[in-house]
């Protein structure tokens, strides 16, 4: 912390209670050599349950006089396998992050 300047660095962690939709979803299997199409539906959606959330934060304060103060802030976050996604044999693992910059003036 200096006269005319603050920065700070935070971590932070939190649980994630996720509520995935899991409903049927028509899938269409093409066999091309034997010109047939088989359509069926099934979940592909699985739902995951808790998840665990990481991240960092990093700003700063800048005091121009006493009624103008500007703020910058860095945050970044990441949390691996958000849900899943399956078609049939392929299953896909989606992470979800983020990454912001804010910046504002206090008057």
């Amino acid at each position: 912390k200096r006269p005319k300047t603050e920065v700070y660095l935070g971590v932070f962690a939190a649980l994630w209670k996720a509520r995935i939709s899991g409903d049927d979803g028509r899938i269409d299997d093409r066999l091309l050599n034997r010109n047939e199409v088989f359509i069926y539906e099934r979940p592909i959606t699985i739902y995951q349950g808790s998840s665990f959330s990481s991240g960092a934060r990093l700003g700063a304060l800048f005091i121009f006089s006493e009624k103008l103060r500007v703020f910058a802030e860095l945050e970044g976050s990441l949390q691996k396998d958000y849900y899943r996604f399956a078609l049939l044999q392929n299953l896909s693992y989606y992470d979800r992050s983020r990454l912001t910059f804010q910046l504002g003036i206090e008057l």
